[in-house]
């Protein structure tokens, strides 16, 4: 759990500097700004505490419900690396760069693992 926490919480960082350079682009108020930050900033905390509450506290069946989760996540992983991966070359197509980035990410993902 504490690799998971880690994990989500430098996710969140370059998340964090994107979503603030939106806000700031975003012609509102100064409150609504930092309301929204507020509200992002505790997602996080949020999601992690309910599904301890939610394992603990009685939700039948937390394991199908917890593989469920996490397939709906990584696919959703899968969709926006591959979506980036095919999105920022002309005409879609790998490169050497990237194909060597991807197999150092494979090799980097078997030796943590």
């Amino acid at each position: 759990n504490q690799q998971l926490i880690l994990g989500l919480a430098l996710h969140n960082i370059p998340i964090t500097i994107a979503f603030v350079s939106l806000l700031k682009e975003h012609e509102s108020q100064a409150g609504k700004k930092w309301l929204l930050l507020f509200l992002f900033s505790i997602m996080t905390p949020i999601g992690y505490l309910s599904s301890y509450v939610l394992q603990t506290y009685g939700l039948h069946n937390y394991e199908v419900f917890s593989r469920l989760a996490f397939a709906l996540v990584i696919g959703i992983f899968l969709h926006i690396s591959t979506a980036i991966l095919f999105e920022t070359s002309e005409h879609h197509k790998y490169n050497k760069t990237k194909v060597l980035m991807m197999a150092c990410g494979i090799v980097l993902a078997y030796l943590i693992s």
